[in-house]
Parts: C-alpha cells; structure tokens; sequence
C-alpha cells in the first residue's frame, strides 16, 4: 500500500489490531488491519480502485498487494473517531494502534500494560454482548499468547453466554477451525468444561463426562477424558508441515467426535459401551443437520469412517477377507488415505494412559491395503462376461481371495 498517496490526499494511517498485537509480542503477521482518517470513501477507491467493500455493521474494504503477497483490511473512518473505533474492539491486546506517520504507539485502553502482565481483558463490559463468538476467541487467545483471562473479562463473558446460540453457524465454524487448528485447541474444550459452556455448540462431548470405561482399558478416566487425550495426540501427528489446514481439521475433527456414541449406549451397561460406533454415527448426522456449526462434507465423511470403523479394525487380523476388502473399499471412497486412517486409530489408542506402544496391526492393515489396490484391478476381471453390479461382484470375490492368499503367505 502506497502510504504516500493517502498523505497527500490529506488522510493518516494507522495500523492496529492483531497486527500490532503480534508485532510487541515478535510473533508472525499475516494480515494487516488498517485505518485511514480524513478521507472520503470515493476519495479512496479514487486511490485504490481495486478495494473491495464487505460488511454490514462494520464496512471494511479489502486490498491485495500481491507482489508482496499481503493482505489489507481497512477501516474508514472520520478526523477524531479513533478512539471510538478502538473502543469497539474486543480486547484491550487488540486495541493498540500505530500512527504510521510518526510511529507513535497509541493506546487508550492499556493493552500494552495487560500484554506485558499477560492478560486478557475485554476492551467494553458491552464486548461480549455485541459479538457473543467473541467468548470462544477469548478463550482461543488466551491458549494461543498463554494469557490470564481476568476476572472482569470472565464475569461478563458468563454473564452473556446464553447468547452463544445466537450466533450465524457459518461464524462458529470459522471460529472453530481457528481453535482446532491450533497446537493446544484441546484446552479450549477443558475450559468450556470447567465453566459449563460445552452444551452450547458442543452437547455431544458433554455427555461424554462421566460415561465411565472399563478401567483395565481406560484407566485415564471417562470418555471425555479419553477423547481430550486422542484429541491431543492427534494434534501431535498432524503438527507437522505436509499436513494442510484442510486436512488436519479433518483429522482432528474426526477424533474429536470419534467416541460420542458412548453417552448414547445404555448406562446400566457401563462401563461398557456396546455399538457405540452406530450410536456415534446416528449422533453425527444429527450434529449436521442441526448446525450449530457448518460441517464440511468431506470433513462428515471422514468424521463417518472413523466413528464406524475404529473399533472394529483393533481385531483387524482376525477379520474375514470379505470385511477387509469393504474396509479398504470405504477407506478408498473416503477422503482419507489410508495412512491418514492409521494416524486416527494411533491416536485413539494412545489416548490411553497404558501401553503407549503402536499397535502391531497398523502396519499390517496399510501394507495389505497398498498390496491389494497394486496387485487387483478391473483388469482381473472378463470384462465382456461381465457388467455393471455383476463386474463388481466379481471383483469384490477376486479380491477376497487375494487377501485370504496374501495372509496364508
């Protein structure tokens, strides 16, 4: 962005929000949010032509600078209404702006101060009341910068909580993507815990406290606590930079929702929890026809194979040729891979506190998996014998021998 122009046409700039906020803490900046004082909106788009308008309640414009692969959201506003607009931000830590003109550090609300304490606070009692998601990313800033939620700030947050169901689905899940795809989102689960907030968005890992287990394969405790520890080694395993944030939401979602079909099963039968995998998939499709939250598709599917198939595959070794082939062809059908079905079911199995060992069937099943697709195909087949579901038939039975074949040899 060419600051120049904008001084001569009369107008100041300054940087604000995260920006400046990840600036004093020498974290990583990715966009930056910008105003622009003293001018006109058609004075600006005279500048910047290529700006566009979004918003309703608060109009910003959004700018690209693509050499420099940057990113600008800026806010117009009026000589003198700075500090109203920095009042309306959530917290004080994002409250801090820049004039760029003089590098002068303006900050009315003290977030400077509360950076420096490592401390979270609301800018406005009225900050959660007008934007409720502003709850859950107080609780996701103050994992992500290891900040103190003051007590003020904590006290209107509960104070407004009902309100959390008023917010657009389309926003949680935003919101919710930014949480999961941190290293340390489990905490966001085990605080809405502790204040009672889970039954919001979340009702189906709330039933999970206090669904017991059997204590010899679960001594970590209840099936939320088991979930929160596969949650956090999955987190673990898809830490690393071949994984996109499409594809670890996707995998971590999945484990987060694994176990729900346990507070479903019958509690006279607890610790146990028989069929919970057809509990689970019952509640998954509840949990996306009710949208508290948009579910993506595939993010559904792969969240589906996991919930139906995790059990089952700890007996992989022992299951019929014609289980496995369907397995595999679920799993190719899916928008997993089949190694990135294995991280899940490591997961689950280290979301224990015994035996941290990686289970010996793992590497069997993804061995057979890759062996099977190399050496069986559609060319196996007499495809002028046979057509259509009768060509499938005969491929699922060629492929069922196979594998009874491969495991005798």
């Amino acid at each position: 962005m060419e600051l120049n122009k904008i001084y001569k046409a009369g107008g100041n700039v300054y940087l604000v929000g995260g920006a400046v906020r990840n600036l004093l803490l020498a974290k990583k900046v990715n966009d930056l949010d910008i105003i622009i004082s003293g001018l006109s909106e058609e004075k600006f788009l005279e500048l910047f032509s290529d700006a566009k308008k979004v918003g309703t309640d608060f109009e910003v414009f959004l700018l690209k600078d693509r050499k420099k692969n940057i990113k600008y959201e800026i806010t117009l506003i009026k000589d003198g209404e700075l500090h109203k607009d920095l009042k309306r931000r959530d917290f004080t830590i994002n409250s801090i702006a820049v004039e760029l003109k003089r590098f002068r550090l303006i900050d009315p609300f003290n977030g400077l101060s509360d950076l420096i304490l490592g401390r979270l606070q609301i800018t406005d009692k009225n900050s959660f009341k007008e934007d409720p998601l502003r709850i859950y990313r107080c609780f996701r800033l103050a994992i992500k910068y290891n900040l103190k939620i003051s007590e003020k700030t904590l006290r209107h947050l509960l104070l407004n909580a009902e309100r959390l169901k008023e917010i657009y689905p389309e926003r949680v899940f935003e919101e919710l993507k930014k949480i999961i795809l941190m290293d340390g989102a489990s905490q966001f689960f085990w605080l809405l815990k502790e204040l009672e907030l889970l039954k919001y968005h979340f009702p189906e890992l709330k039933e999970l406290i206090a669904a017991i287990q059997p204590e010899e394969h679960h001594p970590e405790g209840d099936a939320f606590n088991h979930t929160m520890l596969a949650f956090d080694e999955i987190i673990r395993l898809t830490s690393k930079p071949e994984f996109t944030d499409r594809k670890k939401f996707m995998l971590r979602y999945a484990v987060l929702v694994h176990d729900i079909g346990k507070a479903a099963t019958p509690p006279e039968e607890y610790p146990h929890h028989y069929d919970h995998e057809d509990y689970g998939l019952a509640i998954l499709d509840t949990i996306k026809s009710r949208q508290d939250y948009i579910l993506p598709e595939k993010t559904y599917k792969a969240a589906r194979l996991v919930i139906k198939h995790h059990m089952r595959v700890y007996h992989f070794n022992k299951m019929k040729p014609g289980k496995v082939v369907r397995l595999f062809e679920e799993i190719k059908r899916s928008p997993l891979s089949i190694e990135e079905f294995a991280l899940v079911l490591i997961a689950d199995d280290q979301g224990r506190a015994i035996d941290r060992k990686i289970p010996d069937y793992v590497d069997d099943m993804i061995n057979l998996y890759h062996k099977m697709y190399r050496d069986t195909g559609g060319d196996d087949i007499d495809q002028d014998k046979y057509q259509g579901e009768a060509f499938g038939e005969q491929l699922f039975q060629y492929r069922c021998k196979y594998i009874k074949k491969a495991r005798e040899d």
